[in-house]
C-alpha cells in the first residue's frame, strides 16, 4: 500500500509539474482557453477575471505538484489535489459530452489532447488522488488498522514553518516565471503560431483543400473558422469570412464523430492540428494573407492586438519603424491591427501607405503575446519573435538590436529562437525536479539531527532523573 501512494505521488507530482510549466512559460495561452470555457459554462460575464483565474489555476498545479513530490503540508495538499482532480474531472467530462472548446487545454498548447483523452487522463489522476487523500487522513484510524495494513505514520519534514517557507517559494518562482512571460513575449510557446510555423505552406494547403470536390472531403477537409457576434458563434469557410464586426474564436472542431468514436480514436492516437491560415485583410476588406506570403521572402510583423493601448506618437514611430527596415534591410514590414479601417485611419492618420493591415484579434494574440510585438518571418516561415517595439527596456525591444538581428542570416535567427525556446523549458522543468530533490536529502538530513538531539537530550534527563532517586 505504501508504494502505491509513493507511485500516485510521482504520478501526479510530475502530471502537474510538467501541465503548469508548460502553462506558465506562456500564460497569455491559457487566459485565452479560461475566457473560452467561461463562455462555454455560460459564465462570460466573468471574463474580465480570465488573467487571474490563469494564474492562480497555475500556480495551484505546480505548487501542489511540487509539494505531492516533496511530501510537505501533505494533511492539506492530498485533500486540495482531490479537489483540483475533481474538478477537472467534472469539467472534461462535460466537455466530452458536449464539445464546447475542442482542447481542453490541460497541458497548454504544447500538447495537444482530445476532451475524451483529457477525461481518461483525470480519472485516472483522481483515482490516485483519492488513495493519496485516504492513505493520508485515515493512515491512524481504528477502522484501517483492522485491515491490518501497514500505514506510514505522517512526519512534517523540517517542521511547520520550513514546509511553509517552501510553499511560498515554489509560489514565488512559478509566479515570476509567469508573470514575466506576461510583460513581454513568452521564452517559450507552442501556439498556432509559433516559430517556426509555416504560414505559406497553410496558406497553399488551403488553397489545394478548396480545389477538391466536395466527395473527397473525407481525405482534405476545408477549415471551417467560428466567429462570434452579439453572443452568436457561427462557423465560416475562409472563402466566407463574415466583416471585422465579428470577432475570430477557434478553428471549427471536427464534428463528424460521436462520443463512441472519439473515445476509440482517442485511445488509438493522439489528434494534431495543422497550421492555420493567418487571416489578414487590406483597409478595403480583402484577403490579401496569400499574397503578401508570396510575393515576399523576407517580412516583419509588427502585430497591434489592443490598437487603443498605442498613442498616435507611437503610430508615428511604427510607421518611422517599417519605413527603416524596407530601406535598411531586405525585409517588407507590414503593421497588423485588430481593429476596423475607421479606427486604423483615425490612429495612423494619412502615414498608412499600404503597410498598415487589419488582422483578429486572437489571431494577432497568437502571433504575438506582445502589443507592437515583432514576428520576423523568412520565406513565410516564422523565425523569431520579440517583445513590443515600443518599449526598448528589459521587456521590449529596441530598434538597433532588431536591425541587428535583421542583419544576421535567417536560418541563424531561427536555429537561435529554437535552442533558447527549448533549453528554458527543459531548464526549468529539470531544475524543480533537482530542487526538490536537494530539499528531500537536506529536509531528511535535517530531522535526524533533530531526532538525534532529542534523544541525547532524553538520555540526559533520564540520568539526571535516576541520580535524583540516588
Amino acid at each position: 500500500m505504501k508504494i502505491l501512494v509513493i507511485v500516485f505521488r510521482i504520478i501526479i507530482g510530475l502530471v502537474l509539474i510538467l501541465s503548469s510549466t508548460l502553462k506558465g512559460v506562456d500564460p497569455m495561452g491559457t487566459v485565452i482557453k479560461t475566457g473560452e470555457w467561461l463562455k462555454a459554462l455560460h459564465l462570460g460575464f466573468l471574463s474580465f477575471s480570465s488573467h487571474f483565474l490563469a494564474l492562480a489555476l497555475i500556480a495551484a498545479e505546480y505548487v501542489t505538484g511540487c509539494a505531492i513530490l516533496l511530501g510537505v503540508k501533505m494533511k492539506f495538499f492530498s485533500k486540495f489535489s482531490l479537489y483540483l482532480m475533481g474538478f477537472f474531472t467534472l469539467i472534461t467530462l462535460y466537455a466530452s459530452i458536449f464539445n464546447p472548446v475542442s482542447d481542453c487545454g490541460c497541458f497548454g498548447d504544447a500538447i495537444p489532447m482530445s476532451n475524451v483523452q483529457s477525461l481518461i487522463k483525470n480519472i485516472v489522476l483522481l483515482i490516485g488522488a483519492f488513495h493519496i487523500f485516504l492513505f493520508y487522513r485515515y493512515s491512524k484510524s481504528d477502522q484501517y488498522r483492522e485491515l491490518n495494513v501497514r500505514w506510514q505514520k505522517i512526519r512534517a519534514l523540517g517542521g511547520k514553518r520550513t514546509e511553509l517557507s517552501i510553499v511560498i517559494l515554489y509560489l514565488l518562482i512559478i509566479l515570476t516565471v509567469s508573470l514575466r512571460s506576461l510583460s513581454s513575449t513568452p521564452p517559450a510557446e507552442w501556439g498556432p503560431y509559433k516559430a517556426g510555423t509555416d504560414l505559406l505552406f497553410a496558406n497553399n494547403a488551403e488553397s489545394e483543400s478548396n480545389a477538391f470536390e466536395t466527395d473527397q472531403t473525407d481525405s482534405v477537409q476545408s477549415q471551417m473558422y467560428l466567429y462570434t457576434k452579439d453572443g452568436i458563434t457561427q462557423a465560416f469557410s475562409l472563402d466566407n469570412l463574415p466583416d471585422t464586426t465579428w470577432t475570430f474564436v477557434d478553428i471549427a472542431p471536427d464534428q463528424t464523430g460521436g462520443f463512441a468514436k472519439d473515445l476509440i480514436e482517442s485511445i488509438v492516437k493522439f489528434e494534431t492540428k495543422a497550421p492555420p491560415v493567418l487571416p489578414i485583410r487590406n483597409l478595403g476588406g480583402f484577403y490579401v494573407s496569400s499574397a503578401i506570403l508570396s510575393s515576399t521572402t523576407d517580412i516583419v510583423f509588427i502585430s497591434i492586438p489592443q490598437i487603443n493601448s498605442i498613442s498616435e506618437r507611437d503610430a508615428v514611430r511604427l510607421v518611422k519603424l517599417a519605413n527603416e527596415i524596407y530601406d535598411r534591410t531586405p525585409y517588407t514590414c507590414y503593421i497588423l491591427c485588430a481593429a476596423s479601417a475607421d479606427q486604423i485611419r483615425d490612429k495612423f492618420k494619412n502615414r498608412l501607405f499600404g503597410k498598415v493591415l487589419i488582422g483578429d484579434y486572437k489571431s494577432l494574440l497568437s502571433l504575438n503575446r506582445s502589443n507592437a510585438g515583432v514576428s520576423i518571418l523568412h520565406s513565410g516561415v516564422i523565425v523569431a519573435k520579440y517583445g513590443s517595439a515600443l518599449r526598448p527596456a528589459t521587456f521590449g525591444l529596441s530598434h538597433r538590436r532588431l536591425m541587428h538581428v535583421l542583419a544576421q542570416d535567417p536560418d541563424d535567427v531561427e536555429i537561435k529562437s529554437l535552442s533558447r525556446s527549448a533549453a528554458f523549458i527543459q531548464l526549468f522543468f529539470v531544475g524543480t525536479l533537482l530542487t526538490i530533490y536537494l530539499l528531500r536529502v537536506f529536509l531528511r538530513r535535517k530531522k535526524i539531527v533533530i531526532l538525534e538531539n532529542n534523544k541525547e537530550d532524553g538520555d540526559k534527563e533520564g540520568e539526571n532523573s535516576f541520580e535524583k532517586t540516588e
